[in-house]
């Protein structure tokens, strides 16, 4: 159960990292 848990988080977070750093990428061109 903690495991399901631990992922799910881990999925939000690189969700999270990959908007910003597209988000930087759009913002600089």
């Amino acid at each position: 159960m903690n495991n399901v848990y631990y992922n799910f988080i881990e999925k939000i977070i690189i969700n999270k990292l990959y908007f910003i750093y597209m988000f930087i990428i759009i913002s600089y061109n």
